[in-house]
């Protein structure tokens, strides 16, 4: 019997436990619904707080007159706190067009001003910005007459907006905008003048269609634009999208042989340096003028802009088998690609051959491959050509190759091109009669497509020249060292 009451007593403390626990358990979890509706209460009591600010910012906006609200883009906190939080209040005002009662670049008109008011405050825990938003229509009178507008556009190569790219204008007035989500800012009440749009995208990076400059928001879109007195605004178009490339690479065709490389005098074949050329170009109308990028080996970094190309070519430029042509625009119309350093170096102006095309596809890149007419420069030591009198180019001798289309000499032995210079390697192992004779002088003697004058000076100023087609089939220009003709190298 002791021992059974003793086991008894057991239980019962056990099951005193548990009761507390439970009680534990039910006592935490209404304190947790107690907190939860406190804070819930809280959080409502603060956005109705956010709400009443925002409705009477608006009604403040709706008493000032069209010259204070023209354009306004503002962010303030709220002089005191409300329940004890600090409120920031940003403040726009935007021109909307009559027609679509949106802001609109497509038909704008500068009619009505949106007048909008966003609260936010620190710990949102979730919850939305409080936004209000009024339209307000300036009174007869109240906008100059010789003011004007601006309208300015920010879209992709397939026409599509980018919303949330930042828009500054400077001129007579300075306003800031964000871009809707048709890639659209209408600045209004504008005096008239010369207003500088600067677009500056908040993530990535992209390429203007015009200059094929680099756009983030590090290096922005920058134009100037003419404001003028009007009911309808100036446009200010931009279109930028993902950059990208065309990679090209060469073969050359020789005289008489076509893609084979010939063979020499001797019995073993030709094998001269890999392909390559000084430059490329790539045309597309859609571009400012002169509508083309020029492109070097050395441009990894991306090609110069449009109306700022490279004018002098170094060794270096020779170095690679192919040439990579970024940032580009990637336009729904192809590019024309052809070697060269101008547009003098068209095949389709040269020769009538018609240019290979390349898709730029949206942030990859296209390939296309190119045709180098070979160049094969021989000198002779004496006045004709003869057998056996093919020789090297002698030491303090030059030879240079002008083309005479794009004003840029190729010259041997150069060690720094200036302006409107390029080097010319020269083939080393070149050696008279044997199997390097049928590629002649040149280390690589595929050339753009154009109009040269090849000519050869000695030691002694004595010159020689020749002016020649470099076209489809290539050329073969013999020269004569024991010969003089007039003219300059």
């Amino acid at each position: 019997m002791r021992w059974t009451a003793a086991n008894d007593a057991g239980f019962t403390l056990v099951e005193v436990l548990v009761s507390a626990l439970i009680l534990i358990l039910l006592s935490m979890a209404v304190l947790g619904a107690l907190d939860a509706t406190t804070r819930s209460s809280f959080s409502d009591r603060i956005h109705a707080d956010a709400e009443a600010l925002a409705q009477q910012n608006e009604n403040r906006l709706r008493g000032l007159n069209v010259d204070e609200l023209s354009n306004l883009n503002s962010t303030f906190q709220y002089p005191s706190k409300l329940d004890g939080v600090q409120f920031t209040l940003k403040e726009t005002a935007q021109y909307v067009s009559d027609t679509s009662g949106t802001v609109s670049c497509t038909n704008p008109s500068a009619d009505y001003l949106e007048a909008t008011t966003t609260v936010t405050w620190p710990n949102m825990a979730g919850r939305t910005p409080v936004s209000v938003t009024s339209v307000l229509t300036p009174t007869v009178g109240s906008v100059d007459s010789t003011n004007g507008a601006l309208a300015v556009s920010v879209l992709n190569a397939s026409g599509t907006g980018y919303g949330g790219v930042n828009v500054s204008i400077a001129g007579a007035t300075n306003a800031t905008a964000t871009t809707t989500t048709a890639g659209c800012a209408l600045f209004g009440d504008l005096p008239s003048g010369a207003y500088t749009v600067t677009v500056a995208p908040p993530t990535g990076t992209y390429v203007d269609s015009l200059t094929g400059a680099t756009v983030s928001s590090a290096t922005p879109d920058t134009r100037t634009v003419s404001v003028v007195a009007g009911s309808v605004p100036t446009s200010a178009p931009f279109s930028i999208d993902q950059a990208g490339s065309i990679n090209a690479t060469f073969t050359t065709t020789w005289p008489g042989s076509g893609t084979a490389a010939p063979t020499g005098t001797g019995t073993a074949p030709v094998a001269p340096a890999t392909p390559t050329a000084p430059a490329l170009i790539a045309f597309n109308t859609n571009m400012n003028a002169p509508s083309y990028r020029m492109c070097t080996p050395a441009d990894t970094s991306g090609c110069p802009v449009v109306g700022a190309q490279d004018q002098a070519f170094p060794a270096s430029d020779w170095s690679a088998s192919g040439i990579t042509a970024t940032p580009l625009f990637p336009f729904t119309s192809k590019y024309s690609v052809y070697a060269g350093v101008c547009p003098s170096d068209d095949p389709n102006v040269v020769a009538g051959v018609t240019d290979p095309t390349a898709t730029v596809p949206q942030g990859a890149s296209a390939g296309v491959a190119l045709t180098l007419p070979a160049m094969v420069v021989r000198l002779y030591s004496g006045i004709s050509i003869a057998n056996n009198a093919e020789e090297k180019l002698p030491a303090n001798t030059k030879l240079t190759v002008s083309d005479d289309g794009c004003n840029v000499d190729y010259i041997s032995n150069l060690t720094t091109p200036a302006a409107g210079q390029a080097v010319l390697p020269i083939n080393t192992t070149y050696t008279v009669g044997t199997t390097t004779s049928a590629t002649g002088l040149l280390k690589y003697p595929g050339m753009p497509y154009g109009h040269y004058t090849v000519c050869y000076t000695d030691a002694n100023n004595k010159i020689y020249s020749k002016s020649v087609t470099n076209s489809s089939s290539g050329v073969i220009v013999n020269l004569l060292a024991g010969s003089t003709v007039a003219g300059t190298c």
